[in-house]
């Protein structure tokens, strides 16, 4: 290769290169590492190393898992157990990691599930982020973004993490910057946004603003004559897809527990309901909602979920279940046009066609416990990175439950990207037991039982229940 050649395009680096490939490729175990000089080209959606020995070596960018600095050598790995070490570019490492990480952040933003409008974008600035410990964990140049419903932030050299508006327990504005505090204690500071940090002020302060008072919308529809002190309370607890415990909302108020549960009984979702009630921990019962994920503009949606495990160890149980409806707001509460559509209808209608069920712990420590203390312990946190994890997907169920087979179809592969680019996704899908369609009660109710059964006699935790597909 010729360096005048290489100098034309700014997208090609010379660079030194370690391939290595940890899959077994048979009875001699890993291949042997492969290393050479290469000129790299660097385009939108992959990588692509023509080595000075004649092969070439194309790495789609979807396909890097992690991208990690090192002594002025990046490192990559990537999702088919190979790992790239690229040395050597000199003065233009800075330049290429840059590109790299940006080029490959924009597919991560188009596999993140993120389906809202963008309010503020392309703003340029610089982030620290403190963890629930008061440590540092990262910080350096990036861009920001707000969304309706969630804050992201793109680092320069790392990877993106987005903030759902839901679990910002607080907004500082400042004159130089602002912090914002996470419900489980993070905080995040924004700076050197020049004369745009005003815009992000007022993009951030708009949609939290609007999230509220969406959620206060909402409050008032589902528990009328309540009063406006207790509202704003639980409208805290509840605000974008945020989701509160029984506990906790009886805590502020019973009155507005028990009027939830009238709700539910006027719907279609009531025996599913009772009898999940039935078979769980109906103190420790969750609920949540959010707008707009089924479509219209008056279909907003609200959940609840049941922790279900035995009085003893090892009972029919470890899962905890997920049953969704639509709420039927009237045009009066949304300021939307229905032309009465759901006028006298219940404000709770059934939205899915499934119950879906996942995991409280692993299978085996589940079935080794001698009382159900430990677990009792852990629930608060594992209903908390449950919520978590369904905000960071919107929701959707679709990933969670398709196949390996079915994510390889065309129509699919959004989500086998996405799955790649979110830990929650992959975390949901680890602990995705199955789902029970709903054809008839009776059918319904012996897939609930049968799925239990089959939770807690399986120690595998990549086991499937699956006669849900």
């Amino acid at each position: 290769m010729k360096e005048e050649l290489i100098d034309k395009n700014p997208f090609i680096y010379p660079l030194c290169y370690l391939l290595r490939n940890d899959r077994e490729t048979g009875p001699a175990g890993p291949a042997e590492p492969v290393k050479g000089n290469a000129a790299a080209r660097l385009e939108k959606e992959k990588l692509t190393l023509s080595a000075e020995s004649g092969e070439t070596f194309t790495f789609p960018l979807r396909d890097i898992l992690e991208i990690r600095l090192n002594d002025y050598h990046l490192l990559l790995t990537f999702t088919f157990n190979e790992s790239l070490d690229l040395f050597k570019l000199g003065f233009k490492f800075e330049d290429f990691t840059k590109k790299l990480c940006k080029f490959r952040n924009e597919l991560i933003l188009q596999d993140m599930l993120i389906r809202e409008k963008v309010r503020e974008k392309d703003v340029e600035g610089k982030f620290t982020r403190i963890d629930a410990d008061g440590k540092e964990d990262t910080r350096g140049k990036c861009e920001i973004r707000v969304y309706d419903t969630s804050l992201t932030v793109i680092p320069e050299t790392g990877q993106i993490f987005r903030i759902p508006l839901g679990h910002i327990k607080e907004f500082q504005p400042e004159d130089y910057g602002m912090t914002v505090v996470t419900d489980p204690g993070e905080k995040i500071l924004l700076s050197h946004m020049g004369y745009r940090l005003d815009r992000v002020k007022k993009a951030l302060a708009g949609a939290l603003d609007e999230i509220m008072q969406k959620t206060l919308a909402f409050l008032q529809e589902m528990l009328p004559g309540m009063d406006a002190p207790t509202i704003r309370r639980i409208a805290h607890l509840l605000k974008e897809g945020k989701m509160a415990g029984r506990k906790e909302i009886e805590a502020i108020s019973p009155t507005v527990w028990e009027e939830f549960e009238k709700m539910i009984a006027l719907s279609p979702l009531a025996d599913e309901y009772e009898f999940l009630g039935s078979l769980g921990r109906t103190d420790r019962t969750a609920v949540g909602f959010k707008r707009g994920l089924t479509g219209g503009p008056n279909r907003d949606y609200f959940w609840f979920l049941v922790p279900i495990y035995g009085g003893k160890a090892g009972g029919p149980g470890n899962a905890a279940a997920f049953e969704a409806g639509t709420i039927q707001l009237p045009a009066s509460t949304t300021g939307d046009e229905n032309n009465g559509e759901n006028e006298g209808e219940p404000l709770l209608t059934q939205e899915g066609k499934a119950t879906y069920f996942f995991r409280l712990m692993g299978r085996e420590e589940y079935a080794g416990l001698t009382d159900v203390s430990a677990l009792e312990r852990r629930m608060d946190e594992i209903v908390y990175s449950l919520n978590r994890c369904m905000q960071e997907v919107n929701f959707r169920r679709e990933p969670i439950y398709l196949s390996e087979k079915k994510l390889n179809e065309q129509g699919y592969l959004k989500y086998k990207y996405a799955i790649n680019r979110l830990p929650e996704l992959r975390r949901l899908r680890e602990l995705f037991i199955g789902r029970v369609a709903h054809r008839t009660p009776e059918q319904w109710r012996g897939d609930v039982s049968a799925l239990l059964e089959f939770n807690v006699r399986s120690l595998d935790n990549r086991e499937k229940w699956g006669k849900g597909e």
